[in-house]
């Protein structure tokens, strides 16, 4: 079986909580064939984000299939971060062919 990692982020507890936005990617992520979910609740500005830092670990160690994201801002707020994201991706095999961005 395929490992495809979807990856859900808001900002703030108020976020997950009061609006339901995460509840809502993870129902999105998991109908576009997620079979596992990292959920974050820290802001999209931060580096220290542990379970992004997880993923792009297992990503490099090549035991991941594919990626899912909900929107491009949820994974990266910058360009020059985004390119870096998707540069260790294409290094280890998880083209963008294999990760998804659903809106």
């Amino acid at each position: 079986m395929k490992r495809i990692i979807g990856y859900a982020r808001v900002s703030s507890r108020e976020q997950a909580e009061d609006h339901q936005a995460l509840e809502q990617q993870i129902a999105r992520l998991l109908k576009a064939g997620a079979t596992e979910i990292f959920v974050e609740v820290k802001s999209g500005r931060r580096d220290d984000r542990a379970k992004l830092n997880q993923l792009i670990i297992l990503v490099q160690l090549k035991q991941v299939d594919g990626v899912i994201v909900t929107r491009i801002d949820r994974i990266a707020r910058s360009l020059p971060k985004l390119r870096q994201f998707l540069d260790v991706f294409v290094n280890s095999d998880v083209n963008p062919g294999q990760t998804h961005l659903i809106y």
